[in-house]
């Protein structure tokens, strides 16, 4: 006899799946109402269950007498019960984590139980950060305003969100957290972890890192002592950055990473740079700076065939570089500045053919540049600023004919200026110090003469700057956005006196200034740049280039679903010749543009979205960069 309701086989189509929809809705609010009372019973016991010190804690803070200690107590029912929870949690963590570290989950974790699974283990993260901090020795942390608690319990829901929301970037900034959860591997998403300004100093056993990061970020963490060594299994990771951390030593492990395209370390205790640097093929930016114990640089770094920018600034022990720097041929950026203890340069120097920017100010103990100097035939900036023991410019100078600016301030101990200075073209700006000056008018008794020509295209860059300002102010509260206002000013002023170039870059300053209101990723990667340069010291045009920023903007651009073919092309080439004007084109021919545009990021990142595979990758790179020179 047939139900009252009849049988789901003879229900229309339509309410079937009204049906199916009410339950899969009733399915999700039971897991969320499941959730939200997790949370909450756990919340509550970090609010209610910590109002006293244990009994560790007093005996850690105030030690009794050697008469009077006692032996400590056995473990109550309380903590074995604490225990067994913990081992339940860390169990149904490995049950929901994908098969191999190194490899992504095919199915992502959307069971409820799973998910629920993950809840309690980033709660019992939480308690347990929540009971250290009561025996917590380490320095205090920055924001002391914000109990502890309510930090942790903040880092406990950005997590969460993080992996529930499938977020791409993840920031824990002021936070008590010492320890990441090992349940932030399951964030699959996840593609930039910025920690600082907490104390993170120990890692999970899993490592506790989402195998698809592409970039890391630590800063000011007083404890952070060591890098995991799984960090070697995050094979999409492309940026490593820790700033001002004492850490000690770089893993091994790190040559295991095919795709480390920048790493950066800047105020550490680091001592040593491992051999296995120089295995790392994609390497374009290496930032060795401020390392007040680095001692020495290992003979492979000369195989890093790609990089592009060497910054070892502030390195008051490191006394030589190795003979192998001349065999970086696509350096374009070398940073020397403040290595007290360096006394000369090598001589393999002169090979570098496309070094653009060489700068070794405050070098006090510097006494030569090597005659192989002129051999840069791509050399714009020549600072030599401040250097003391400076006591001869070679003749070599004179055969930079790309020069633009040669900086000789505060070089007293330099007796004299070569006469090849005469050959350096017009436009080259020369500074020398005030002995000198008498010299250098009869060597170029024309330069200064030369201006930039007015426009009646020139920005108005009082509203402009007004108005960036006033988009960016609701972001003043993260990390990194002082630093790129900053920059921001000191770049209109540089680029000011050049109308032609005010115009098209106060078009694209607009771009981007659109793009950090836009994309929270974007926003994190542009702040974070900026930071690391202002760190640096080196906070200008030249040290943060706007094509780079464009690049960042232009390439996330590219993974908005929506947009169409024919608008991406037009984006991409608009931007790839506004970056080719700032090398110009004199000296070079159609078949190098050709190659630095087939090998810029973006134009990539176009082809591997909109171009179909036909023949080989780097070919599509190549014939789509082709065409639009031409067409240009």
């Amino acid at each position: 006899m047939q139900s009252h309701y009849g049988s789901a086989s003879v229900l229309p189509d339509n309410v079937a799946q009204s049906r199916a929809d009410w339950g899969a809705a009733d399915a999700g609010v039971s897991v969320t109402n499941k959730l939200s009372r997790a949370l909450r019973r756990v919340l509550q016991r970090v609010r209610t269950g910590h109002t006293q010190p244990s009994p560790a804690a007093n005996r850690f803070h105030v030690p009794m007498p050697n008469h009077d200690r006692q032996a400590a107590p056995t473990s109550s029912r309380t903590q074995h019960q604490q225990r067994a929870g913990a081992a339940r949690d860390a169990l149904r963590i490995q049950q929901a984590m994908p098969q191999g570290h190194g490899l992504r989950a095919i199915v992502p974790p959307t069971d409820a139980s799973r998910w629920l699974a993950v809840c309690e283990a980033v709660a019992g993260w939480q308690q347990e950060m929540a009971r250290r901090l009561h025996r917590y020795s380490g320095p205090l942390l920055t924001d002391t305003a914000r109990p502890t608690e309510q930090g942790l319990a903040l880092a406990a829901t950005r997590m969460l969100l993080a992996m529930q929301q499938k977020s791409r970037h993840l920031v824990l900034d002021g936070i008590p957290v010492m320890r990441l959860p090992a349940a932030l591997c399951l964030a699959e998403e996840l593609e930039r972890l910025t920690v600082h300004d907490c104390d993170l100093f120990e890692w999970p056993a899993s490592g506790g890192l989402p195998v698809n990061l592409s970039a890391l970020h630590f800063a000011r963490n007083p404890r952070l002592t060591a890098l995991p060594g799984r960090i070697g299994k995050l094979l999409q990771l492309q940026e490593i950055v820790v700033l001002d951390s004492p850490l000690r030593a770089l893993p091994s492990s790190l040559s295991q990473l095919p795709k480390l395209e920048r790493l950066v370390v800047q105020g550490t205790d680091l001592r040593i740079v491992p051999v296995e640097l120089g295995t790392l093929a994609a390497l374009q930016t290496l930032t060795l700076a401020s390392n007040k114990l680095l001692l020495q640089l290992p003979i492979s770094l000369g195989q890093l065939s790609q990089l592009r920018e060497l910054h070892l600034r502030g390195n008051p022990l490191l006394s030589v570089l190795p003979d192998t720097l001349g065999n970086l041929a696509e350096l374009e950026r070398l940073d020397l500045r403040e290595n007290s203890a360096m006394t000369t340069l090598p001589e393999s120097l002169g090979r570098l053919r496309k070094l653009r920017h060489l700068d070794v100010s405050g070098m006090s103990n510097l006494v030569a540049v090597p005659e192989g100097i002129g051999h840069c035939a791509q050399l714009r900036t020549l600072r030599l600023r401040d250097c003391g023991s400076l006591r001869i410019l070679p003749e070599s100078v004179g055969d930079l004919k790309q020069l633009t600016h040669l900086d000789l301030r505060g070089c007293y101990a330099l007796a004299g200026l070569p006469d090849t200075l005469r050959d350096l073209p017009p436009a080259c700006r020369v500074d020398v110090p005030a002995h000198l000056s008498a010299r250098l008018a009869e060597l170029r008794p024309a330069a200064g003469a030369i201006a930039t020509a007015g426009s009646g295209i020139a920005p108005d860059w009082i509203a402009l700057r007004q108005g960036w300002r006033a988009r960016l102010q609701p972001y003043d509260a993260e990390y990194g956005s002082d630093a790129l206002c900053i920059w921001m000013e000191r770049y209109i002023n540089a680029i000011a006196p050049d109308a032609v170039r005010s115009y098209r870059d106060s078009r694209r300053l607009g771009q981007l200034v659109d793009g950090l209101c836009e994309l929270a990723a974007l926003r994190s990667a542009v702040f974070q740049r900026a930071q690391e340069r202002y760190a640096l010291g080196c906070l200008d045009e030249e040290a943060l280039p706007l094509d780079a920023l464009m690049a960042l903007l232009v390439s996330e651009r590219l993974r908005e679903p929506g947009l169409l073919e024919d608008a991406a092309a037009r984006m991409v080439r608009a931007e790839a010749f506004a970056a080719l004007l700032e090398y110009g084109a004199a000296g070079g021919s159609i078949d190098e543009a050709v190659q630095k545009l087939a090998a810029w990021a973006p134009l990539q990142s176009y082809v591997a979205r909109y171009v179909r595979a036909g023949e080989g990758v780097a070919q599509r790179h190549v014939a789509v960069a082709r065409d639009w020179l031409h067409a240009g």
